[in-house]
């Protein structure tokens, strides 16, 4: 299977990840854990951003610059999804995720690990916005472990 290698090696260290966290909380609580895991988002954000507007030569992003970036981000992880586009939005439904699998085999909930996607994901669309307003995203979280998530990205 393509990326198979690099899911299993991505899964794996959201799963260390995701034990370091569990750590986190017993010492912090899990809103505070889940804040901090949150704000790793932000400059994860400013920095895709600033390679995208690097990668349109100072210009506004297009939506292929923005599909070609997070295309090749998930290949790199092994995500499997399906991609789409639609007027100024691109769509992408991701049915294996190493995060989401990694976390899970740590001992999150899925109730868990989607408040922990939800709120890295929040920061990173802002952290997105602050450097190119031209784009948004949003993440609609999978409803069951073997459903998909939706990730999409628009620009004005």
């Amino acid at each position: 299977m393509m990326g198979d290698t690099e899911y299993k090696t991505a899964a794996l260290a959201m799963g260390i990840y995701g034990a370091l966290l569990q750590e986190v909380v017993k010492e912090y609580g899990w809103e505070k854990a889940l804040a901090m895991h949150g704000n790793l988002g932000l400059p994860m954000g400013v920095s895709t951003a600033q390679e995208l507007k690097k990668a349109a030569g100072g210009k506004k992003p297009s939506l292929k610059q923005i599909d070609a970036f997070n295309m090749d981000f998930m290949n790199t992880f092994g995500v499997s999804y399906e991609a789409s586009r639609k007027g100024n939005t691109v769509k992408y439904e991701a049915s294996r995720c190493p995060m989401y699998d990694g976390f899970r085999a740590s001992g999150l909930s899925h109730e868990q690990v989607k408040k922990l996607c939800e709120a890295m994901a929040s920061k990173e669309y802002e952290g997105i916005k602050s450097v190119a307003p031209n784009i948004s995203g949003s993440l609609t979280f999978r409803d069951k472990a073997d459903g998909c998530c939706i990730e999409q990205f628009s620009v004005d």
